[in-house]
């Protein structure tokens, strides 16, 4: 699944998803005590891609849960999606990402605490992510802003 990577300069943007950057791919790994998910970095099948580690516990649990919500919930759809994972570090989210030409849903996978809240399909998440970016401070206290181009 391609793993993108969104930065809170990215978010200002109208079009923030398009801006956002694969980085990587992750594999879900399952039939084994606890789900795993494959980290590779860089472009799969080019001299790039490197092994980036392999990860257990509740964040893989959670993407094979919201894996079978979302085939679940869009079953009966007509749309084609894209599943695609959507990081922002800077503000500790991580979602599920179905893309599609029609509409995107999302599963934010890190909410509640620690990544306790009942998994659930949105339709948007960047003004969520936009009212935690601007709550937070860049540098030198300056109040994060709309890019100048």
């Amino acid at each position: 699944m391609p793993f993108y990577h969104l930065s809170l300069d990215q978010l200002l943007y109208d079009n923030a998803l398009e801006k956002a950057i694969r980085t990587g791919w992750r594999y879900p790994v399952i039939g084994s005590i606890k789900a795993g998910l494959v980290d590779i970095r860089g472009d799969e099948g080019t001299n790039s891609a490197s092994f980036g580690g392999l990860s257990y516990g509740g964040v893989a649990e959670r993407f094979i849960q919201a894996s079978t919500i979302a085939a679940g919930q869009l079953a009966n759809s007509t749309d084609e999606y894209e599943p695609r994972l959507l990081d922002v570090p800077a503000l500790s989210f991580l979602a599920f990402w179905l893309r599609s030409s029609e509409g995107d849903w999302f599963i934010p996978l890190l909410e509640g605490s620690p990544s306790s809240a009942p998994l659930q399909m949105v339709r948007e998440v960047l003004p969520q992510l936009r009212t935690r970016a601007a709550s937070r401070t860049v540098g030198g206290g300056q109040p994060l802003s709309s890019p100048t181009n």
